[in-house]
């Protein structure tokens, strides 16, 4: 996890941690995403990419690949390549993002709402119509139907 990844770089630079508080404090603290800035001792770059991780905003924190291709990571990482003769690996093309969890179920209830719309005359009250349309209404029961005509028995003679 990205945002991880930036705590443990903040602790790694300012040798304390970005977050503190108690068990019921921390988690408000961690979601405003205020943390003390590191010194100015510090460069811009370095900054910007921990500023980046720790974005509490899943959709605006920096992604791992664009970290790695950053002016901070890129050096580092090439000169490591190359004392250890490594090869440099391709990152896999970006998927397309899945739906979230939430934009799945609220699309299902939409279905399922507009499906059964005619059907209920309010959803906040959930009185059904008296007359639901034809298409949605129920088949009668067995016992109600009309009863076929039975064949005559067996060595009765019709009159």
């Amino acid at each position: 996890d990205v945002w991880s990844l930036g705590v443990l770089l903040y602790e790694m630079a300012a040798l304390k941690r970005p977050f503190t508080g108690t068990l019921e404090t921390l988690p408000k603290i961690i979601l405003k995403g205020q943390y003390e800035p590191l010194g100015s001792h510090y460069s811009q770059g370095l900054q910007d990419i921990i500023a980046g991780m720790l974005s509490v905003d899943p959709e605006q924190r920096l992604d791992l690949a664009s970290a790695l291709e950053g002016e901070v990571l890129r050096g580092p990482l090439q000169r490591s390549r190359e004392a250890l003769g490594l090869e440099v690996a391709e990152l896999p093309e970006k998927e397309a993002p899945k739906p979230k969890r939430a934009d799945r179920i609220r699309k299902e209830i939409q279905e399922t709402a507009e499906q059964h719309q005619s059907e209920w005359m309010g959803f906040n009250t959930m009185i059904r119509r008296k007359d639901p349309p034809p298409d949605l209404a129920p088949p009668p029961p067995a016992e109600l139907a009309a009863p076929a005509a039975a064949p005559p028995a067996a060595g009765i003679a019709e009159a």
